[in-house]
């Protein structure tokens, strides 16, 4: 109540359960909506890429598959920042060469041709890339093919062995494709001195020389291969394992014989190509024993001699080709035995080489018909009629 006895309401109590309820309300207003908040960290990664694109283009370069003219100009533009940047200038370079941009490739290149770099594997990757390329735009008619064609060559032979062995091997062949036959063939053999697998052959010679009188060597022949897979298994430990490019810090272990046998067969083939067969004949002969047999094309390497009009090599490999070969080859090997020195006009060294072999032969009813047709023509009368009987009596035996 009032003093003038007027009556006053206390609102105090209306407006207190609002009061409070405003007052305990929870705090659920957001500082920035979720639009707002994505569209700011929108802009903020905007800013960035503009900012820093180096990561983001570095990505695409290296995982993008085709080459687009932006990449070689923001390549070019750090180039041009960064001029000693080596990595800059090997990733620009290889984009030009993927684009076919042959002279920025090169103009890239030119500054890595000084000493200091003359020993990176990647430079002289990219070279030989620049120089096989510039080669491969011009026409075979065109007179800037041959100073092309001398500019790979130099490369590959001085740049070369700086790749790795596979590497090199691949290089070998694109110049064998490229029409450099006999820097093919250098390459191959460069390859064959330097992989360990040669190791292997002084097993292999020793095998040749347990059976080199004609006889019936089968177990010669085993110890010869027990004694080259030891020389295999001695050398396998230290020499199966290459570097890894520098810098890598790591080893691996590399398939070193099947390059040594790739690099055997791409020495046959440069030489072949070049209308070279004494060449092929000779690199054959000079590293057929340090390949391991079942690698080798055994009735390639008696034509190599044929064509190469080396009926003498062509016996030997026909005979290590025997003694090598599987039972359901041993016809096909014995028969180019016995032509090598039929082709020598040797009708009687023929004669008794086949006569040496025979261990090796299932002692059959064909096997005894050749033999006489063979003795006949060495005019040995006599042993033909032996070997006559022989096949009649097989006959008979194989009709009971």
């Amino acid at each position: 109540m009032s003093a003038g006895g007027m009556r006053v309401e206390d609102n105090t109590n209306a407006h207190a359960p609002r009061y409070r309820q405003r007052a305990t309300e929870p705090l659920t207003r957001r500082f920035f909506s979720l639009g707002e908040l994505l569209g700011f960290t929108a802009a903020i990664l905007v800013v960035f890429v503009l900012l820093f694109p180096r990561a983001m283009i570095d990505r695409q370069l290296t995982t993008r598959q085709a080459v687009d003219a932006a990449s070689i100009a923001y390549l070019s533009q750090l180039v041009h920042r960064q001029p000693h940047a080596v990595h800059l200038r090997l990733q620009l370079a290889q984009q030009a060469l993927r684009a076919g941009e042959l002279t920025r490739a090169q103009q890239a290149l030119a500054p890595l041709a000084s000493d200091a770099h003359a020993r990176d594997a990647g430079v002289a990757e990219m070279w030989i890339d620049l120089r096989r390329l510039q080669v491969a735009t011009l026409a075979p008619a065109d007179p800037a093919r041959t100073v092309a064609l001398q500019r790979y060559a130099r490369a590959l032979w001085h740049l070369g062995p700086l790749l790795d062995q596979r590497q090199q091997l691949d290089a070998a062949r694109a110049a064998l494709h490229a029409g450099l036959y006999a820097d093919a063939a250098s390459m191959a053999e460069r390859l064959l001195r330097a992989t360990p697998s040669a190791a292997v052959a002084s097993g292999s010679r020793i095998m040749e020389h347990a059976g080199a009188d004609g006889r019936d060597d089968r177990f010669d022949a085993r110890i010869g291969q027990s004694l080259r897979r030891l020389v295999g298994l001695v050398w396998a430990g230290p020499a199966a394992y290459m570097r890894l490019p520098a810098g890598s810090g790591a080893t691996v272990a590399a398939p070193m014989q099947d390059v040594h046998a790739e690099a055997f067969t791409l020495v046959l083939q440069s030489w072949l190509a070049a209308n070279e067969p004494a060449a092929a004949a000779a690199a054959a002969q000079r590293w057929q024993a340090s390949v391991p047999v079942h690698a080798l094309d055994w009735p390639q390497l008696v034509r190599i001699a044929d064509w190469a009009q080396r009926p003498d090599l062509a016996a030997t490999f026909a005979q290590r080709w025997l003694r090598s070969s599987s039972p359901n080859r041993r016809w096909q090997a014995f028969n180019a035995l016995v032509n090598a020195y039929l082709a020598g006009d040797q009708a009687a060294q023929a004669l008794a080489v086949a006569q040496a072999n025979l261990s090796y032969m299932k002692p059959d009813a064909r096997l005894w018909r050749y033999m006489t047709h063979l003795a006949l023509r060495a005019n040995q009368p006599q042993q033909a009629a032996d070997y006559a009987a022989r096949m009649l009596w097989e006959r008979r035996a194989n009709a009971h």
